[in-house]
């Protein structure tokens, strides 16, 4: 019969690291076996504490997975999971991490996973590799606006042969090519910017193809980001695009702008900042000073929940700011 657990025994058995089961001893949720003459040679823990902790944790276990965990399976990093459980406003119901601790951790459901990863999965599916909509050997943009002739305001199109070009006011189509040959034209905008090179990521916006804000978002994205800037397509009767995380300087901001821009994006945000206008993460990012002992620690600590001490962090992090909007 087994008397009682080495703190590796216990730490394994438990799926804690060493430090953590002395740290339960301090609490006294466990109790180690007296040996006042050594005569065991190691620290035993009482096997029915151990026992009893392992069914606490169990029963936290079954209420739900956590969000690294989902992270690993969905092959994201967990501030994806957390983006997306904003986004679409799931209340996750909130368990303490580990038995008697008041760190609070989510607790994803069976039926909120299936949620989170149908977003993730249609999140990767919908953003364009390229900006399909720019036409490079005539350098100009699907739906691009022009003036013809000084007067009309019309959008390029294609038409049934794939063709690009306008369609005027008598309903007839006519070929850029010939069109450019046949009136004065002149776009109402450049589609042009620097691109930028940083590597922030994206914000993503979805618009149905019959709204109008459609033409009122990709003239903005056009005129303010330049087609260097975001990738772009028509998937199905949506226009999906995704715009690099920077700042855009503009002569123009509005609030009307930004709330309608506001309205569609599906990841990251847009803020008016300084005449400019700033596409950026959610998520702010800040560095973090350390002791090299602390250091040790939660990168060991990382390493046994299997994943990356940054990862280990934002979760840490994570779990501080619900406990804290909680009391």
């Amino acid at each position: 019969m087994i008397e009682g657990y080495t703190p590796q025994e216990a730490a394994d058995l438990l799926g804690f690291t060493v430090p953590t089961i002395y740290a339960y001893e301090k609490k006294r949720i466990l109790r180690r076996i007296e040996d006042p003459h050594r005569l065991k040679g190691t620290t035993l823990f009482v096997k029915e504490d151990i026992d009893i902790l392992a069914e606490e944790k169990k029963k936290l276990d079954n209420m739900g997975i956590t969000i690294s965990e989902l992270a690993r399976k969905a092959g994201v990093f967990s501030s994806n999971i957390r983006e997306a459980i904003r986004t679409m406003n799931l209340q996750v119901p909130m368990i303490p991490s580990n038995p008697h601790s008041s760190r609070m951790r989510f607790a994803i459901t069976p039926e909120y996973e299936e949620k989170i990863l149908s977003y993730l999965n249609q999140q990767k599916t919908r953003r364009a590799k390229k900006n399909h909509l720019y036409v490079p050997s005539f350098d100009i943009a699907l739906h691009q606006r022009f003036l013809i002739a000084g007067e009309q305001k019309l959008r390029l199109k294609t038409d049934r042969k794939e063709r690009v070009g306008f369609e005027l006011e008598n309903g007839s189509f006519i070929p850029y090519i010939q069109a450019i040959r046949a009136f004065d034209i002149e776009p109402l905008y450049r589609i042009h910017r620097k691109k930028n090179e940083a590597q922030s990521g994206f914000t993503d916006i979805v618009v149905p193809t019959g709204k109008k804000a459609f033409y009122e978002i990709l003239d903005f994205l056009y005129s303010n980001c330049g087609v260097e800037n975001f990738n772009a397509d028509i998937d199905t009767d949506h226009f999906v695009a995704s715009i690099r995380n920077a700042e855009y300087r503009t002569t123009q901001t509005n609030q009307e702008t930004l709330e309608l821009v506001q309205q569609y994006i599906t990841n990251g945000k847009l803020e008016m900042r300084d005449g400019c206008w700033v596409f950026c993460r959610t998520e702010k990012s800040v560095q973090v000073h350390m002791t090299p002992e602390d250091y040790l620690l939660f990168k060991q600590v990382a390493k046994h929940d299997n994943i990356s001490l940054k990862n280990w962090i934002e979760n840490a992090l994570a779990e501080k700011a619900n406990e804290l909007r909680s009391t």
